[in-house]
């Protein structure tokens, strides 16, 4: 039996949700206007995430209520490469943002699941009232028949279903057994026909909102795996855990076309803290903001980000592409032949990537160009005497400078240039 508390909870409280969760159509329009012009180069143009997570599936690393949405904008986590937009945008417009992301939530909330052990399609269950032998929230929110400890079974999920488009949706699907299967949407049942090959498909029109999702199972074949996804013209929405495998892309390339990009995740092979840089035409390289040195350098493409967004900001990005410096031979600024205790200030993009320094009165600031493959790094001090500036880079690597001599595998800057002084990696060829 369906449980009427929740379908009563749907049909009475959806307005009252809409209106508290997802703001006015105004709110949601201005937020939408201020992502379109901000958010969506990290996030993707449909918040299916890019360098910034995905932000309309049930993962949230910093919390997903309206609250902490807007705390999250606010703040920012400069150190993971998102700046606060507290300075830049107003609270109302914070909120309108906030309103904009909740409209567009899709997929499975508050799933609960229910098991009851030696249950079977001839002695049924009765799901309304009988006690089950175990239960518990669905994390991460999808249908799971792999689930129950036990060979026989039977499990229900009853949760939200969350739509963002008004649209006519299928219901596809793949199982071995239609008997002891049932899936029920806003109370009404869905009648699930097998093909030959193990495939149903159900067509239903849903409304942008909230609606109550129930699906019942017993197992009646060997094998309970199960696939379910949720078809619509704007989209996929996986309802299953392994139609969320299926769809999910694990690779996403961050692309460099007529600007550079600065990247600040984490990073296979590379320290903690290490901040990524590609300039177009493919020649990259990574800076250590606690040392202030490039502990690599590389050609092609730059970097998938896809491991990142998979695990929620939990794996390491990968860099692509032969590295030319390794981080064990970082090519760190050294005065009297004693590394700069530097404290790191921060990066900007504009109009080229830059980082700044501060040691006492001393401020250092260090940018690239590139030239074909070569990448130039222009380092300006300024404020107080250093005495003498070396650089060391490892040996075999190609450098050159017009402000300094190179002997060996160290570059030392002329006396009359260590205020300001460039030097050039060759990268050669890819």
């Amino acid at each position: 039996m369906y449980n009427i508390r929740n379908m009563i909870r749907t049909i009475v409280l959806l307005p009252f949700v809409l209106s508290m969760v997802w703001g006015t159509p105004q709110s949601v329009e201005e937020g939408k206007a201020l992502y379109e012009m901000t958010c969506f180069t990290c996030h993707g143009k449909q918040l299916e995430g890019g360098i910034g997570f995905n932000l309309k599936d049930a993962d949230w690393v910093h919390g997903g209520s309206r609250e902490k949405i807007i705390e999250t904008i606010g703040k920012g986590f400069p150190e993971k490469g998102m700046m606060s937009f507290s300075a830049i945008y107003k609270p109302e417009q914070i909120g309108a943002l906030a309103d904009f992301i909740l409209s567009k939530q899709e997929g499975l909330r508050d799933l609960e699941y229910k098991i009851y052990h030696n249950a079977t399609v001839e002695n049924s269950v009765d799901w309304g009232t009988q006690t089950p032998s175990k239960s518990g929230l669905a994390r991460p929110p999808y249908i799971n028949l792999n689930l129950p400890e036990v060979d026989q079974f039977a499990i229900s999920y009853s949760g939200e279903l969350m739509i963002p488009y008004t649209e006519e949706y299928k219901f596809n699907g793949v199982i071995r057994q239609k008997d002891g299967l049932e899936l029920l949407i806003d109370g009404k049942p869905l009648e699930v026909n097998l093909t030959k090959r193990s495939t149903f498909e159900m067509k239903m029109k849903l409304t942008s909102g909230t609606h109550s999702f129930e699906l019942r199972y017993i197992k009646n074949f060997k094998n309970s795996d199960f696939i379910l996804m949720l078809i619509g013209k704007k989209g996929n929405i996986p309802l299953s855990l392994t139609a969320y495998h299926k769809l999910h892309n694990n690779s996403h390339i961050v692309a460099v076309t007529d600007k550079s990009k600065i990247v600040r995740k984490r990073f296979d092979k590379l320290p903690a803290g290490s901040i990524c840089v590609a300039h177009p035409g493919g020649v990259n390289y990574a800076f250590d903001p606690r040392s202030g040195s490039v502990n690599a350098f590389w050609l092609g493409k730059f970097m998938d980000i896809g491991p990142h967004i998979s695990n929620r900001g939990q794996g390491s990005s990968r860099l692509l592409g032969k590295l030319i410096v390794q981080p064990k031979d970082s090519l760190q600024l050294k005065h009297n032949l004693s590394s700069m205790p530097l404290s790191f200030k921060g990066y900007s993009n504009l109009p080229g990537p830059a980082f700044d320094y501060e040691q006492g009165a001393l401020k250092v600031t260090v940018s690239s160009i590139v030239t074909g493959k070569q990448l130039s790094l222009n380092y300006k001090l300024k404020g107080a005497n250093v005495g003498a500036v070396t650089l060391p880079f490892p040996t075999g690597l190609k450098v050159t400078s017009d402000d300094g001599d190179i002997v060996g595998n160290v570059f030392t800057v002329s006396p009359s240039k260590k205020d300001d002084f460039t030097i050039t990696i060759e990268g050669g060829g890819e």
